[in-house]
Protein backbone atom coordinates (compact mmCIF):
# COMPACT_ATOMS: atom_id res chain seq x y z
CA UNK A 1 0.00 0.00 0.00
CA UNK A 2 1.68 3.33 -0.93
CA UNK A 3 0.22 6.47 0.81
CA UNK A 4 0.84 9.94 1.12
CA UNK A 5 2.23 11.08 4.77
CA UNK A 6 3.98 14.44 6.74
CA UNK A 7 7.61 13.32 6.86
CA UNK A 8 8.67 14.75 10.32
CA UNK A 9 12.69 14.75 9.58
CA UNK A 10 12.29 16.63 6.33
CA UNK A 11 8.84 18.70 7.12
CA UNK A 12 8.05 17.62 3.22
CA UNK A 13 4.89 15.54 2.23
CA UNK A 14 6.32 11.90 1.25
CA UNK A 15 5.07 8.56 -0.12
CA UNK A 16 5.81 5.76 1.98
CA UNK A 17 5.07 1.97 1.59
CA UNK A 18 3.02 -0.27 4.00
CA UNK A 19 2.81 -3.68 4.08
CA UNK A 20 0.56 -6.65 5.26
CA UNK A 21 -0.44 -10.51 5.01
CA UNK A 22 -4.07 -9.91 6.35
CA UNK A 23 -4.66 -6.79 5.41
CA UNK A 24 -5.84 -6.23 9.26
CA UNK A 25 -2.56 -5.76 10.75
CA UNK A 26 0.03 -3.32 8.76
CA UNK A 27 3.54 -2.81 9.17
CA UNK A 28 5.27 0.83 7.40
CA UNK A 29 8.97 0.71 6.33
CA UNK A 30 11.03 2.89 7.87
CA UNK A 31 11.88 5.58 5.40
CA UNK A 32 9.61 7.36 2.93
CA UNK A 33 10.03 5.78 -0.54
CA UNK A 34 10.37 9.65 -2.41
CA UNK A 35 10.34 12.34 -0.64
CA UNK A 36 8.29 15.69 -1.30
CA UNK A 37 5.58 13.89 -3.29
CA UNK A 38 1.97 12.63 -2.67
CA UNK A 39 -0.58 11.08 -4.72
CA UNK A 40 0.73 7.85 -5.86
CA UNK A 41 -0.45 5.75 -8.16
CA UNK A 42 1.98 2.74 -9.19
CA UNK A 43 2.08 0.90 -12.44
CA UNK A 44 3.61 -2.70 -13.78
CA UNK A 45 4.75 -3.13 -17.02
CA UNK A 46 6.50 -6.34 -17.38
CA UNK A 47 9.66 -6.35 -14.76
CA UNK A 48 9.48 -2.94 -13.77
CA UNK A 49 7.53 -0.10 -11.46
CA UNK A 50 6.16 3.17 -12.69
CA UNK A 51 5.33 5.48 -9.57
CA UNK A 52 3.13 8.54 -10.43
CA UNK A 53 2.69 11.21 -8.20
CA UNK A 54 2.40 14.83 -7.97
CA UNK A 55 5.22 17.63 -6.64
CA UNK A 56 4.80 18.51 -3.46
CA UNK A 57 5.33 22.06 -4.16
CA UNK A 58 3.06 21.66 -7.49
CA UNK A 59 5.52 21.46 -9.90
CA UNK A 60 3.26 18.97 -11.97
CA UNK A 61 2.67 14.94 -11.93
CA UNK A 62 6.16 12.93 -12.13
CA UNK A 63 7.26 9.74 -12.86
CA UNK A 64 9.90 7.49 -11.26
CA UNK A 65 10.96 4.08 -11.97
CA UNK A 66 12.36 0.96 -10.62
CA UNK A 67 13.41 -2.93 -11.68
CA UNK A 68 13.99 -3.47 -8.11
CA UNK A 69 11.62 -6.17 -6.40
CA UNK A 70 8.25 -4.38 -4.51
CA UNK A 71 10.00 -3.60 -0.76
CA UNK A 72 11.13 -1.09 1.31
CA UNK A 73 14.30 -0.76 0.16
CA UNK A 74 13.30 0.39 -3.76
CA UNK A 75 15.84 2.45 -5.73
CA UNK A 76 13.54 4.63 -7.62
CA UNK A 77 15.81 6.35 -10.04
CA UNK A 78 14.84 9.10 -13.80
CA UNK A 79 12.75 11.09 -11.16
CA UNK A 80 11.22 13.57 -13.56
CA UNK A 81 8.32 16.00 -14.48
CA UNK A 82 6.22 14.16 -17.09
CA UNK A 83 2.69 16.37 -16.92
CA UNK A 84 4.39 20.02 -15.99
CA UNK A 85 1.12 22.60 -14.53
CA UNK A 86 1.00 24.98 -17.64
CA UNK A 87 -2.40 24.49 -18.84
CA UNK A 88 -5.38 27.58 -18.34
CA UNK A 89 -7.13 24.73 -16.37
CA UNK A 90 -4.47 23.57 -14.04
CA UNK A 91 -1.84 26.42 -13.66
CA UNK A 92 -2.45 26.91 -10.06
CA UNK A 93 -2.36 22.98 -9.07
CA UNK A 94 -2.13 19.78 -10.15
CA UNK A 95 -2.43 16.56 -7.93
CA UNK A 96 -3.91 12.99 -7.34
CA UNK A 97 -2.59 11.17 -10.94
CA UNK A 98 -4.42 7.93 -11.53
CA UNK A 99 -3.20 5.97 -14.67
CA UNK A 100 -5.30 3.86 -17.54
CA UNK A 101 -3.71 2.04 -20.34
CA UNK A 102 -6.21 0.77 -22.62
CA UNK A 103 -5.60 0.25 -26.36
CA UNK A 104 -2.05 1.24 -26.45
CA UNK A 105 -2.38 4.11 -25.15
CA UNK A 106 -2.24 5.96 -21.99
CA UNK A 107 -5.04 7.51 -20.18
CA UNK A 108 -3.48 10.01 -17.23
CA UNK A 109 -6.18 11.20 -15.06
CA UNK A 110 -5.74 14.11 -12.70
CA UNK A 111 -7.18 16.84 -10.93
CA UNK A 112 -6.04 20.96 -11.56
CA UNK A 113 -6.96 24.13 -10.38
CA UNK A 114 -6.82 27.12 -12.02
CA UNK A 115 -6.34 30.50 -10.38
CA UNK A 116 -9.71 31.17 -10.24
CA UNK A 117 -9.18 28.22 -7.24
CA UNK A 118 -11.72 26.38 -9.77
CA UNK A 119 -10.77 22.24 -9.45
CA UNK A 120 -11.04 20.39 -12.27
CA UNK A 121 -10.92 16.37 -13.58
CA UNK A 122 -8.71 16.08 -16.38
CA UNK A 123 -6.74 13.62 -18.95
CA UNK A 124 -3.59 13.51 -20.68
CA UNK A 125 -3.05 10.88 -23.34
CA UNK A 126 -0.22 9.00 -24.73
CA UNK A 127 1.36 6.34 -26.48
CA UNK A 128 4.38 5.71 -23.78
CA UNK A 129 4.45 5.18 -20.44
CA UNK A 130 6.21 8.77 -20.27
CA UNK A 131 4.67 11.69 -22.37
CA UNK A 132 1.25 12.59 -21.80
CA UNK A 133 -0.31 15.10 -23.23
CA UNK A 134 -2.82 17.23 -21.55
CA UNK A 135 -6.32 17.43 -23.15
CA UNK A 136 -9.48 19.17 -22.24
CA UNK A 137 -11.07 18.83 -18.58
CA UNK A 138 -13.10 16.19 -18.08
CA UNK A 139 -15.22 17.69 -15.65
CA UNK A 140 -15.46 21.13 -14.08
CA UNK A 141 -15.89 21.80 -10.75
CA UNK A 142 -19.71 22.86 -9.24
CA UNK A 143 -19.92 27.02 -9.45
CA UNK A 144 -22.85 28.59 -7.27
CA UNK A 145 -23.62 30.73 -10.59
CA UNK A 146 -25.14 29.79 -13.06
CA UNK A 147 -22.73 28.75 -16.35
CA UNK A 148 -23.78 27.25 -19.40
CA UNK A 149 -21.03 25.15 -21.07
CA UNK A 150 -20.48 22.47 -23.29
CA UNK A 151 -20.10 19.50 -21.39
CA UNK A 152 -18.22 16.65 -22.46
CA UNK A 153 -19.83 13.11 -21.43
CA UNK A 154 -17.21 10.34 -22.25
CA UNK A 155 -18.59 7.18 -23.65
CA UNK A 156 -17.32 3.85 -22.08
CA UNK A 157 -14.65 2.08 -23.63
CA UNK A 158 -15.20 -1.81 -23.46
CA UNK A 159 -12.45 -3.34 -21.85
CA UNK A 160 -13.28 -7.03 -23.43
CA UNK A 161 -16.02 -8.23 -25.95
CA UNK A 162 -18.26 -11.53 -25.39
CA UNK A 163 -19.23 -13.34 -27.65
CA UNK A 164 -21.88 -15.47 -25.98
CA UNK A 165 -21.55 -19.39 -26.98
CA UNK A 166 -25.07 -21.13 -27.86
CA UNK A 167 -25.01 -24.84 -25.38
CA UNK A 168 -27.08 -27.58 -26.58
CA UNK A 169 -30.09 -27.99 -24.77
CA UNK A 170 -30.11 -31.18 -21.88
CA UNK A 171 -33.25 -33.04 -21.79
CA UNK A 172 -33.44 -35.76 -19.63
CA UNK A 173 -34.50 -39.09 -21.27
CA UNK A 174 -35.77 -42.23 -19.51
CA UNK A 175 -32.51 -44.13 -19.68
CA UNK A 176 -30.38 -41.42 -17.82
CA UNK A 177 -30.48 -39.87 -14.58
CA UNK A 178 -30.01 -36.08 -14.59
CA UNK A 179 -27.60 -34.79 -12.66
CA UNK A 180 -28.68 -32.45 -9.94
CA UNK A 181 -26.00 -29.78 -8.55
CA UNK A 182 -26.54 -28.10 -5.51
CA UNK A 183 -23.87 -25.35 -4.22
CA UNK A 184 -22.92 -25.30 -0.39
Amino acid sequence: LFYEGLNNRSGTWSIGLAYSSDGVIWNTCAKPLIDSAGGAYLVKKQSAYYLYFHNANTAGIELAQSTDPLSCEMNWTDRHVILPKDQPYDINHIIAPSVVEQNNHLYLYYTGRDTNNKWTLNVATSTSLSTPTPALPLLPSPSTTPNITQTVTPSPIPLYSVTPTVLPSLTPSRDKTPLVIIPG
